[in-house]
């Protein structure tokens, strides 16, 4: 990103969370255009057709893969900074948090308004950001010898938030076009890798690990903290 590009894009479906970080947005000295989004379609249609260099993404997202969302838009041609928002601790949000494409990662907690001027910052200026209490789970993550990105590949990483959501092997064959045969090989591998044995399972775990969004959340609300991880 051209350091001197400071328009920013959020992609967030909580209204309140979405009026409390546009706020602090604005407030930004070095903000230039600011767009909204409130799904993941809209957001990737605004990337493309803006082209901002900053884009603060909310993980997960409920309408569609967040994850994959994040991969497409960090291999846009215009190389747009990601900043991604969370309300929980996932390993999920932590494991993309590390990935080359993404630039920082904030949790959704009262403290986030006050950090996110920095972040901008940091991130417009070609540096990463992550507050040590982030940067510290990233590091457990990463020592700890059962996580699993150590032993899924990267195709089935791709493939976990679709598995998380359900559906059979025809469905998601449709979805991401595969052969239900080859979905059926990916599910199986994965449930072995991971000592699940029921897709039901696969999809507890999915939640669980933030690859897909709770069914009906409690909304987090700006003045609490995280509800845990």
């Amino acid at each position: 990103m051209d350091p001197a590009d400071r328009s920013v894009l959020y992609v967030e479906d909580d209204s309140p969370w979405c009026e409390l970080v546009e706020s602090a947005v604005r407030a930004w000295p070095g903000c230039g255009r600011l767009a909204v989004a409130a799904t993941a379609d809209e957001g990737w249609r605004l990337a493309g057709a803006l082209e901002p260099g900053i884009i603060l993404l909310d993980l997960p997202l409920p309408d569609a893969d967040g994850f994959a969302l994040a991969r497409r838009l960090g291999r846009l041609p215009h190389r747009p900074r990601l900043l991604l928002l969370a309300a929980r601790c996932h390993e999920a949000v932590l494991f993309q948090a590390g990935q080359a494409h993404v630039a920082g990662l904030l949790w959704k907690t009262p403290a986030a308004t006050g950090a996110l001027p920095l972040a901008l910052a940091e991130i417009a200026a070609g540096r990463r950001y992550l507050r040590p209490e982030v940067g510290a789970a990233l590091r457990r993550l990463r020592g700890d010898s059962g996580s699993f990105f150590k032993f899924v590949s990267e195709r089935e990483l791709e493939l976990l938030p679709v598995f998380g959501r359900g559906g059979t092997d025809d469905a998601i064959a449709a979805e991401v076009g595969l052969s239900p045969l080859t979905v059926k090989s990916h599910r199986q591998h994965i449930l072995a890798k991971l000592g699940l044995h029921r897709s039901v399972d696969l999809v507890h775990w999915a939640i669980r690990s933030g690859f897909v969004a709770e069914p009906a959340p409690a909304a987090v609300r700006p003045d609490r903290g995280p509800p845990g991880g």
